[in-house]
Formats: C-alpha cells, structure tokens, sequence
C-alpha cells in the first residue's frame, strides 16, 4: 500500500479529524486514542506494535534539586498507570 497523497498536523485532535473526515489513516499513541470520535474506530494492531519512548526535559543542574527529583517521581508513576492495550470500539 502506498499512499496517494499525505497529510501532516500539528497535533492529535486535527489528525483524527482528517480520519474522521475520510481523509485517511492514522497511527496513534494510546494517550491520543483515549480521544473518542463518532465515526473512528480504534484498532489494536495485531503485529509487533510500535513502541514510544518518552523522556522529561530537566534544565541543566537543576536534575539533581528535590523538588524536580519529586516531579519525575510523579511523572513516572503517572506513565506506569496507562493500560497496556487500548479497548476496541
């Protein structure tokens, strides 16, 4: 499959309105498929699926500070929570 045309956006919300609207196919991370529209189904893919690494950004010699260490503590926590598959519509 190679697509005719190819769309980019800025953000999740303008790329499952291209999809909603017929203009094509998306893959989307589970945080941006939490985002339910009327006429888009989610799909889990049945391969091997693509994973997202994600890190914080910490200024330069503040990583080491309290406070920042209690944030990352929080933002990991946070990341640990999220289900490892997203339900199908």
């Amino acid at each position: 499959f190679v697509p005719e045309q190819a769309h980019s956006a800025a953000g999740w919300t303008a790329i499952l309105a291209l999809v909603e609207a017929g203009m094509g196919v998306a893959l989307v991370p589970r945080m941006a498929a939490r985002e339910r529209r009327e006429d888009v189904v989610m799909r889990v893919l049945e391969t091997d699926r693509p994973r997202r690494h994600v890190v914080a950004a910490v200024r330069h010699g503040a990583e080491s500070g309290p406070a920042v260490a209690r944030v990352l503590a929080a933002l990991t926590e946070t990341a640990r929570s999220f289900p490892e598959t997203v339900q199908q519509n």
